[in-house]
């Protein structure tokens, strides 16, 4: 998703647009105040209702994206199956999993086979009605439950999951410890928590003066430039020891495998 969104950055074509998207939001952020009518919630209800806000507008990228994503290649096929088979020595044919953002799928139906049980979630209903069509025509996924759901707003038990993941996701999360967190407490005691993420800072972070202006007023998603080890140190500070690491380039995603830990 992050090589998509920057192919579309830096193209010739898109330059001029970027250049005076930003001077316009520039502008406009130093002249609108967006004010809000105060509410009377309860300090959970306003959590949830912040959530489902932001995803809703997350959702509205996504879907204008689905298509194109669904037809994109793997940039890199021999990292991508590595991942594949670290991920796997973690789960047992018992294993409930789950993966948020999961996405048009692709990765929850290839893994299936492997263990009882996947809730596959994203908050984008295109990409969502793309994994499903897919499921469809690939055999022995039965096991998948795909939903239009975001990690912020779903509600589920502690302690439900013997896996989680969140692949090429945290980098797009404007409330990375929220989730951590969240992740944490989802997971059973001892459960395994996997992710691959790109780490903008550590190689193209130049980038975020022109991103975050972008993102602003939702022409781009929100984007966190994380340098790698600050990702990692994150993870363990969330509650989790890291067990296992890969990161096969510098402008590669970073992959983490990270245990629960009481």
């Amino acid at each position: 998703s992050y090589s998509m969104i920057i192919k579309q950055m830096v193209s010739p074509t898109n330059k001029a647009i970027i250049i005076g998207s930003t001077a316009v939001v520039l502008f406009a952020a130093s002249t609108v105040a967006v004010q809000m009518a105060p509410k009377q919630l309860l300090p959970n209800d306003k959590t949830k209702m912040l959530a489902k806000k932001e995803e809703a507008q997350t959702a509205k990228f996504w879907n204008r994206m689905a298509n194109g994503y669904s037809k994109s290649s793997i940039k890199d096929q021999a990292s991508y199956e590595k991942k594949l088979e670290i991920t796997r020595s973690y789960f047992e044919p018992t294993s409930r999993v789950l993966e948020f953002a999961c996405g048009t799928g692709g990765t929850a139906l290839l893994h299936a086979p492997f263990v009882k049980r996947i809730d596959a979630i994203d908050v984008s209903s295109g990409m969502i009605e793309i994994a499903q069509e897919q499921q469809r025509s690939t055999e022995n996924t039965d096991n998948v439950k795909f939903s239009c759901q975001g990690i912020n707003s779903l509600d589920a038990a502690d302690s439900s999951y013997d896996v989680v993941m969140g692949m090429s996701i945290l980098h797009l999360m404007p409330n990375t410890d929220d989730v951590l967190s969240k992740v944490h407490r989802l997971l059973k005691p001892g459960g395994t928590f996997v992710s691959s993420t790109v780490c903008m800072a550590d190689f193209v972070g130049y980038l975020k003066y022109v991103i975050h202006p972008l993102a602003y007023v939702g022409i781009l998603p929100k984007i966190n430039f994380f340098k790698k080890d600050e990702l990692k140190e994150r993870i363990q500070k969330a509650g989790f020891s890291v067990e296992e690491e890969y990161h096969p380039g510098k402008d590669k995603a970073a992959f983490f495998v990270a245990r629960k830990v009481e």
